[in-house]
Formats: C-alpha cells, structure tokens, sequence
C-alpha cells in the first residue's frame, strides 16, 4: 500500500511538473514514506529526483541533505547501490558546497577530495571536477589556479553533463574575467561555427561575454549583449537556476543603455528567495548599483518579496539600501570564509566603476 501511495504522488508530481516548489514538496512526502518502511530502493530514487528538481531553482537547501543520504547508503550497502551512477551530482554539490558562504574551506576541500578520490576508484572521467575546482578557484579571485584546473580538464574523457560546449563555456569564462577578449571572441567564433549548444549554452556564455566587456568598456559588449538577447528569446526553459547569468544580462543591458533591464529585473527579482549565497551575492551587488541613483519607479514585483509594496510604487534609494545591507553582509560571510578581501573588492570596484561613469 505504501508503494501506491509513493506512484499516486509521483502521479501528482508529473501533472504539477512546471511548479518546482510544489513537486518538491511532493517528493518530500514520498521520501518520509520511504524511509518509513525503510525501502532503500525507493529512498535514493526519490532524493534523486528531489536533488534533480531543486537544481532547477537558485535554492539548494534540500539537495546537500538528500545527496549526504544516497551517499550514505552506497557505502553502506555497495553491492546493492553503484556510487558511480551519483558523481555527476556530486559534482553539483561540490559547487553548492563553495556556494555556501558559511562552509569553511577545510570543509569545502574535504567535499573536493572525496569527489576525487570515488571518481578515481571508479575510473569516471575528472573533467567536471577540474572544471568545477576552476570555478572555485575564479571565486576566490585566484585566476593563476583556476586556468592550471581547465588545463587539466580538457584532458579528461567528456561525460553526459561535461560536454564540448561546456568546455567552451569554462574557457571563455576564464578568458572574460582576465580581460583576454580577443581570444574569447576567437574561441565564441569556434564554438558558433560548431554550433555546440547544452541546456543555457551559448547564452550563459554571451552574458559573460557581455558583461564582461561592458564592465571594461569594451565596444564590442553590444554584439555579445544583442546575441545574448536573442539566445534568451530562443531557450526551451528559463529558470532561477541561471540567476547567475540573467543578473549578468540585466547589468549588461543597463550599463549599455537598453531600458529592458527593468522587465528582466522584475522577473528575476523574487528569485532571491532561498538563493544560495554566491547568487544572492551577485545579484545584490548589481542591484545596489542599478538602484543607488534614487528616485521612484512602478514595477511588478512578486508578493513574495520582503520589500514588496501594495501600490507598486518603489522608493530606488531605499531598494539600494536593502540590496546593500544583503551584499555588505555576504561579502563580509565570503571574505571570512577565503581569509581575503576578494569578495568585498569585488563589490567595491563595481561601485568604483560606476562612480567614474557618472
């Protein structure tokens, strides 16, 4: 009986599948059951597809807890369960790990080498390993590290998630953060001609393009931004996972004068909520800037929002001082955990940035 219950809320999750909070909230329920009866089987499914729905969303306050759990379990009990069916997951947690501003280091590097240390034993490509690490590495500001972590993933064999655009992605990100844009442009060019695309790619990758070269005032920023716009136009799914990016859209958009940077940012705005802190972060810094200025402004925002207000009518000056109070607390969580003053540069040249602008 306990096994039809877990089908009819599997039932339920595939007619509700476009509401991720509510399917979540299903698959909540199915896992109690599970564990209740103390079907195994049943409980890494389950969380599977819990971890798998919550990717989905700038959130990840189940994901770390659910995975912990299959991983358990494939130590207890390795005849039965496969490890090696989860790394590419854990490499998802590896990146939620350094996400969380209030994980120690020590703690995030434990993550890092046990990740390595299970896909060696099961002879499993490291190139999403590489690939994440350099990631980590671009945010401590450690640029010299990250490019030795995309040496080596090129090396390693592609898997289902870490696939040849994912490669371009990873490059010409590293090449954008130290200002190389001539060969990024170069390695876009490549990527076009070989029109690699995977899930958000080569959108993510215009808006770092974009960003980038706005942010340095690089003329060439417009072609990126427009091409940008057009792959945003043209994706199959858009969701708060890629707040990242759309935040890196929104910034572009308004450092070059397109006044739709507006409408993104109503649509993204409650994608903040239960966001993990380095997209909180990224977004509160560029809001504070976008808003500093004052002024007042009608925008559709979502009820969701602590700051919401009935009338629609948003005082910018007091927006920027909720976004500040967000950023200044994350960069000061970040700079803590790093033992730097990275994630505080950060937000400081933005302002500095946009100081001499005006």
């Amino acid at each position: 009986m306990y096994r039809l219950e877990i089908q009819k809320i599997l039932l339920a999750i595939e007619e509700n599948f476009s509401d991720p909070e509510y399917c979540m909230n299903l698959l909540k329920q199915g896992i109690q059951i599970a564990d209740k009866h103390n079907d195994l089987a049943w409980g890494i499914d389950l969380r599977y597809d819990l971890i798998h729905e919550e990717r989905a969303t700038s959130s990840c306050s189940e994901s770390i807890a659910a995975f912990a759990w299959i991983l358990n379990i494939c130590d207890l009990y390795p005849e039965e369960f496969d490890e090696s069916e989860f790394m590419l997951e854990y490499q998802w947690m590896l990146c939620s790990a350094y996400s969380n501003s209030l994980l120690t280091l020590d703690q995030i590097n434990e993550v890092a080498k046990d990740l390595y240390i299970r896909l060696d034993r099961n002879n499993l490509s490291k190139r999403g390993y590489y690939f994440t690490m350099a990631e980590f590495a671009h945010n401590l500001g450690d640029y010299v590290t990250s490019e030795e972590y995309i040496a080596k993933g090129v090396l390693e064999a592609y898997d289902d998630e870490n696939t040849e655009a994912s490669e371009y992605d990873y490059r010409i990100e590293h090449l954008c953060l130290i200002k190389d844009f001539d060969q990024a442009i170069r390695l876009m060019d490549q990527m076009e001609v070989k029109k690699l695309a995977a899930f958000a790619l080569p959108f993510e990758t215009y808006c770092a393009m974009a960003y980038t070269m706005a942010r340095a005032n690089d003329k060439r920023a417009i072609i990126y931004l427009n091409r940008a716009k057009e792959a945003f136009d043209h994706l199959k799914e858009v969701n708060s996972s890629m707040l990242y990016s759309v935040v890196r859209l929104t910034y572009a958009m308004y450092q070059l004068g397109d006044e739709m940077y507006l409408q993104l940012y109503e649509r993204i705005a409650e994608w903040e909520i239960d966001a993990e802190d380095d997209l909180l972060y990224m977004l509160s810094r560029h809001m504070t800037v976008i808003f500093r200025k004052g002024g007042t402004l009608t925008l559709n925002l979502s009820s969701r929002l602590i700051f919401y207000e009935e009338t629609g009518i948003y005082d910018l000056g007091q927006l920027a001082v909720y976004y500040e109070g967000v950023a200044k607390q994350l960069a000061t969580q970040f700079d803590h955990r790093n033992g730097s003053l990275f994630a505080s540069s950060e937000y400081s040249e933005l302002l500095l940035e946009n100081t001499k602008k005006d």
